[in-house]
């Protein structure tokens, strides 16, 4: 019994201890939390700490979006699939427009009538509507070539931001140069107006889809190129089935030494997945200065967004000179 009794108090003596050690690690633990909370603790007087990010930090992904470029010379848009780098820290549409105001081709066919001066202000939306600041030199008339200029350079811009989400676009200008963006009008954009100039305020704008490219559109223009005697302009519209090489500017110069288009119809349209089947009237002069009419289909193949022209479909139809 005396055993026991002393073998108790042993067993109660060391529980003692280990209690203490289990308190005293709980303690250090505890304090070691506050610490670490404390650091990460919000300022108490609000002021914002954190660094500035920059718009090519954090890239989230990479996707394709259509940009609209000009069509060669013309008055028309041909959007064009590009990749774009989306950053966590910016609008999806300002990476967007960045791309399209700072893209560069050296190909004719996709050109752009956006002065390379403009930059994009700020961008903001409100009531489902995205408000796009733009710098004043969007309205430096020496800066294009013509009043139509600044019509096709709204165009692209709209239309490239509004395929990619179907919201309005208020272009405004920060002609004080404050960052601050004002309503201008719709004369100043290049647009024709009915308003009196006091309330010629141009509204938001939505996707103009007359002013894309169609099968007829890049038709006519590469006929128009060929007439003109443009032929390394005309080549980039005219694609072989059967040859194994491009369509060159001597093959339509040979095309024009026998036979001269003097004028196409366009009577119906046909598109399909990746190519439309045009019918046309096609009246040429040959070299005897004979005139022939000729009505056919003209095949045309799709790349990307550019329907190109096959040259032996348009040979054909043509009186098969080629």
């Amino acid at each position: 019994m005396k055993k026991f009794s002393v073998l108790l108090k042993k067993i109660l003596y060391n529980s003692k201890h280990v209690s203490a050690l289990v308190f005293a690690l709980c303690f250090v633990f505890l304090a070691a939390s506050c610490s670490v909370f404390s650091g990460i603790e919000a300022n108490p007087d609000g002021a914002d700490n954190t660094l500035p990010l920059d718009p090519r930090d954090g890239i989230g992904y990479i996707s394709s979006a259509n940009l609209y470029y000009r069509f060669s010379d013309t008055d028309f848009l041909i959007p064009y699939s590009a990749d774009i780098e989306f950053t966590s820290n910016e609008r999806p549409e300002y990476a967007i427009l960045r791309e399209l105001l700072s893209r560069t081709h050296s190909d004719s066919v996709y050109t752009t009538a956006i002065p390379r001066e403009v930059e994009v202000v700020d961008m903001a939306e409100s009531g489902n509507v995205l408000f796009v600041t733009l710098n004043a030199a969007f309205l430096n008339d020496e800066l294009y070539s013509g009043r139509d200029e600044r019509r096709i350079a709204v165009c692209q811009i709209v239309n490239t931001l509004t395929e990619y989400r179907n919201t309005p676009v208020q272009i405004l200008i920060d002609r004080s140069e404050n960052s601050m963006g004002e309503r201008v009008s719709y004369t100043d954009l290049g647009f024709e107006s009915q308003y009196d100039l006091s309330t010629d305020y141009a509204a938001p704008f939505t996707f103009t889809k007359s002013i894309v490219t169609t099968p007829e559109v890049i038709l006519k223009h590469s006929v128009e190129c060929l007439k003109a005697g443009y032929y390394d302009k005309a080549a980039h519209f005219f694609v072989s089935n059967t040859k194994k090489r491009n369509i060159t500017a001597d093959d339509l110069m040979k095309f024009n030494s026998l036979c001269t288009v003097q004028s196409l119809e366009v009577i119906s349209v046909d598109t399909g997945f990746n190519s439309a089947d045009v019918l046309c009237k096609i009246i040429t002069v040959n070299a005897d200065s004979e005139e022939y009419v000729f009505e056919g289909k003209i095949t045309m193949s799709a790349f990307d967004s550019l329907y190109k022209v096959v040259y032996e479909s348009f040979m054909d139809c043509a009186g098969g000179v080629g």
